[in-house]
């Protein structure tokens, strides 16, 4: 990492934490999960001609969960919330969305 000369922050990247007890910045090396992911999910959960796919839904689900597994990102919120309010919806009818909800919701816990 670059070191911090004359009062020039380094740039930090989504993979970079500041490390308190040193004092320093620790690049983590995780690969970074595309928005795009979230919202094609979004949009496979609302969409009129893909709502019966229960069993894509949810392989589409436990794939989220995998690949945000350190915690979602700020900026994915807004698609996050449209996601657990459709599938919120969806547990009355069809039990089986009860685990990736909660598996959301406990990712959710995790710092953004």
């Amino acid at each position: 990492m670059a070191s911090i000369k004359s009062g020039h922050l380094p740039l930090m990247s989504t993979n970079t934490q500041y490390n308190s007890t040193f004092g320093t910045f620790v690049e983590r090396n995780l690969p970074v999960p595309v928005n795009a992911n979230l919202e094609k999910t979004l949009h496979l959960l609302t969409d009129p001609h893909s709502t019966h796919l229960k069993d894509r839904h949810i392989k589409v689900l436990q794939r989220i969960c995998r690949e945000y597994s350190d915690g979602f990102y700020l900026r994915d919120l807004v698609t996050l919330s449209g996601i657990m309010d459709n599938l919120s919806t969806r547990i009355d009818d069809e039990p089986d969305y009860v685990s990736p909800l909660v598996q959301i919701i406990m990712l959710c816990g995790k710092s953004f």
